[in-house]
């Protein structure tokens, strides 16, 4: 099995995955901020995950990702200084939303992975509020100047929090699976 991506502006890689036959899956948006455009927050709601709140954490995960590459358990065993997982909650410690994220400064890189929020708590700002808690702290890690995320290009919810944060769209990549 073989998986491309390849850019909407290429038509003529596209007519030649035709020709091969291969599956169209669907599109996948570039998204990219830079660090010089992006104004800091300097109020954050968000706290650091504890192991009290690991069962709404999973439920919630499970719920917004299910069958994802990292479970909820897995991303709670990679916690450290690079893997970061926040949580926001309401006065009454209810988990309205989270976002795990990892940063490589080695490499000047960081992604967010995973950012969801309650169906009971969408629709109130709060996924724009914990991207933007999410990147006034990534952007704190001063070799870190800017951030890409690769998106679904049909999921026009999470591709408007992510504009709302600050994101620009820079691409946009077809996805293709051939078989041999």
């Amino acid at each position: 099995f073989f998986y491309f991506f390849i850019n909407k502006e290429n038509t003529e890689q596209q007519l030649f995955m035709n020709e091969l036959k291969a599956q169209r899956l669907g599109e996948h948006l570039i998204l990219e901020i830079k660090e010089q455009n992006y104004d800091r927050l300097r109020e954050i709601k968000s706290t650091s995950f504890i192991q009290h709140d690991f069962q709404a954490f999973e439920k919630l995960h499970n719920i917004a990702f299910p069958q994802t590459y990292y479970d909820a358990k897995t991303i709670t065993e990679r916690l450290s200084h690079e893997c970061i997982l926040k949580v926001l909650k309401t006065e009454d410690n209810e988990l309205q939303g989270y976002a795990y994220f990892e940063i490589d400064t080695e490499m000047a890189e960081a992604s967010v992975e995973y950012i969801a929020i309650s169906p009971n708590a969408q629709n109130q700002g709060l996924g724009t509020m914990l991207l933007k808690e999410v990147l006034t702290e990534m952007f704190s890690y001063s070799q870190i100047k800017e951030i890409k995320l690769c998106v679904d290009n049909s999921n026009s919810q999470a591709n408007h929090v992510y504009m709302k944060a600050g994101f620009e769209p820079k691409n946009i990549l077809i996805s293709y699976h051939l078989k041999q």
